[in-house]
């Protein structure tokens, strides 16, 4: 038999399974058939599942993806803990790679965002009414009220009767400002007598009130009470809430009822044409100081101003009086306790419409007649001007002259600031003398509404 080496035999394109082949197992040499040899081995076609975190497997084309997306030395630049800590890290990101950070964002409020005062609980009354009354720890007798924290609370001046600049009057059937300073009153039906005064009366805060002594009326009698508010100050009201409210008694014999109304002239000061703003009514019991109100839920466009009027129908009476005092218009919906304002004060605020005028420098331009000068900075408007008894003047040499009976007479020029006017009944002046007013009757400039 014929011995060849492996690589010196034939080649066989096809090994069937029974052919010979030598293999050697455990050091010995021992002969297989290929049918055994192929039963050991894997088919050519054969697959493996992919490789997951807790088994080997072939790897995914996926994975390999992200394999081949991971730039060379890509974690080589810092541990783990540096890249976590916000102190090293450079670059930004964007909102949208953080899973729910824009959705968390837009429930948030801008940093510069503000808040309606009824948004936020907890707030005091007032931070939303800004009604005065709602005020913790308000002090008794005045507040800022919706002209901020300078202005009176009061819009009516001289409600407390304590300023007077005249004497008492008459009761007509005209509108007359008498002994209370801004304060006018008149009657209705027929007059048979009737004061018009201020008197100490507990029935004031202040201790002094209107009064209306010795009425005698016939007819369909009635007395009405008047207080103006110029624009500037009822601008303070436009369209907000606001409440009248005063003090009245009387000894007509009965209950009377009190009409209280209020309105706006068409054109700012003047109120010879006027449009009602809101009425309303009260009972004033017989001899008992009753307090009335008017509330009005929106003043609307007051800002020409705004005019109270007070009607008690009194009927037929004989020998009455009336007291009334602790007149207020104020911000709200609810009156609160009257303002008392220093008697300082008071007068100066009146001073605007009606100021006494005690100085005064001119020349004679006749025996019986000088023309006189005077100075009255900061009334309202140019005022008329009345004397309150004869006046008295000097040529400050030799004489003094007094009027026979109290006289102004032809007004030259005048404005908000002073005047020129003539005064005449004196006698024995001489002219072209200068003269000046001395003490005596009283210039009264008026400027009231």
């Amino acid at each position: 038999m014929e011995y060849k080496r492996l690589s010196e035999l034939d080649a066989v394109t096809t090994l069937e399974d029974l052919a010979l082949v030598p293999v050697v197992q455990a050091g010995a040499n021992y002969r297989a058939t290929v049918g055994q040899v192929r039963a050991g081995l894997a088919t050519s076609g054969h697959t493996h599942a992919a490789a997951s975190q807790s088994a080997a497997g072939f790897l995914a084309a996926a994975d390999k993806a992200k394999l081949d997306g991971i730039e060379a030395g890509a974690t080589l630049n810092a541990s783990d803990a540096a890249l976590r800590d916000r102190a090293t890290h450079t670059g930004t990101q964007t909102i949208a790679t953080v899973a729910g950070l824009q959705t968390a964002l837009d429930g948030k409020s801008a940093s510069g965002h503000g808040h309606a005062a009824g948004e936020i609980s907890g707030l005091a009354a007032v931070a939303t009414s800004g009604d005065y009354n709602d005020l913790i720890n308000k002090p008794s007798g005045g507040g800022g009220g919706s002209g901020g924290p300078a202005a009176f609370r009061n819009l009516i001046l001289n409600g407390g009767c304590a300023v007077s600049h005249r004497g008492s009057k008459t009761l007509s059937t005209s509108w007359v400002y008498a002994e209370v300073d801004l304060i006018a009153v008149r009657a209705e039906g027929t007059v048979g007598a009737g004061t018009i005064k201020r008197e100490a009366n507990p029935v004031s805060s202040l201790g002094t009130a209107l009064k209306l002594e010795n009425v005698t009326l016939t007819g369909s009698g009635a007395l009405g009470v008047r207080v103006r508010i110029e624009a500037r100050d009822a601008v303070r009201l436009k369209a907000q809430a606001a409440v009248f409210s005063a003090k009245l008694w009387h000894n007509c014999g009965g209950a009377r009822s009190l009409a209280i109304t209020l309105n706006k002239p068409t054109v700012a000061d003047t109120f010879s044409t006027v449009t009602q703003i809101a009425t309303g009514a009260s009972s004033v019991a017989d001899q008992t100081t009753t307090a009335v109100t008017c509330a009005v839920t929106d003043m609307g466009d007051c800002a020409n101003g705004i005019e109270v009027l007070l009607r008690l129908d009194t009927g037929a009476i004989s020998g009455r009086t009336v007291y009334l005092a602790d007149l207020q218009l104020e911000a709200g919906t609810t009156s609160t306790v009257f303002e008392t304002r220093p008697v300082a004060v008071e007068t100066t605020l009146v001073h605007r419409y009606l100021r006494p005028i005690t100085s005064a420098i001119g020349v004679a331009n006749s025996a019986t007649n000088v023309q006189l000068n005077v100075s009255h900075p900061g009334l309202r408007a140019a005022p008329a001007y009345s004397p309150s008894a004869p006046l008295k003047i000097t040529d400050m040499v030799s004489a003094d002259y007094t009027q026979s009976q109290a006289n102004i007479g032809t007004v030259h020029n005048a404005d908000a600031h002073g005047g020129r006017f003539d005064a005449a009944w004196f006698s024995g002046l001489k002219t072209r003398d200068v003269v000046a007013l001395i003490n005596g009757g009283v210039i009264l400039a008026s400027a009231e509404l």
